[in-house]
């Protein structure tokens, strides 16, 4: 079993990597002091990279989300749409992330990567596809459930 030093290690020498990576696909990327990485502007939708280890640290996650919209009422309809099309989409699915009053949240678009033998083109791909899907989804799902589009929150 690895220490906590040697993942935090491993987390951040890839955070490093990715960071080259998004730097040389979008103008405007936004490091946090966590490792993880904000691109505000794809379309309508805004993107989040972010580096964890998982099973007891054994291996990388990339997790790459693209914010569909804020503020939606999370109630039995969202979820009844979000969980009948969790097999809808070819890469990613989508999510929901109660804000902590529980009432109301963030619907996400997610696509999950192992981050140990990532290569460019894939992280290219899965950030593409990811804001894409959640770009053509927002406005259509905003009509449906409310809430607002990331860019009407800046």
């Amino acid at each position: 079993m690895t220490d906590e030093r040697d993942d935090r290690l491993e987390v951040e020498e890839l955070s490093l990597r990715l960071g080259t990576w998004l730097d040389g696909l979008f103008t405007d990327v936004e490091r946090r002091d966590d490792g993880s990485f904000h691109i505000p502007h794809f379309g309508t939708a805004a993107l989040d990279v972010y580096v964890e280890k998982v099973f007891g640290g054994r291996y990388t996650r990339v997790r790459v989300d693209a914010t569909v919209l804020v503020d939606v009422d999370v109630n039995t309809k969202l979820l009844k749409y979000v969980g009948e099309r969790s097999d809808d989409f070819v890469f990613g699915h989508l999510c929901v992330i109660r804000d902590d009053n529980g009432g109301s949240g963030r619907l996400v678009f997610r696509h999950t990567l192992l981050g140990d033998a990532l290569d460019e083109v894939e992280l290219a791909l899965a950030c593409q596809v990811t804001a894409l899907t959640a770009d053509d989804l927002d406005e259509t799902l905003a009509e449906m459930f409310g809430g607002r589009l990331y860019v009407e929150e800046e």
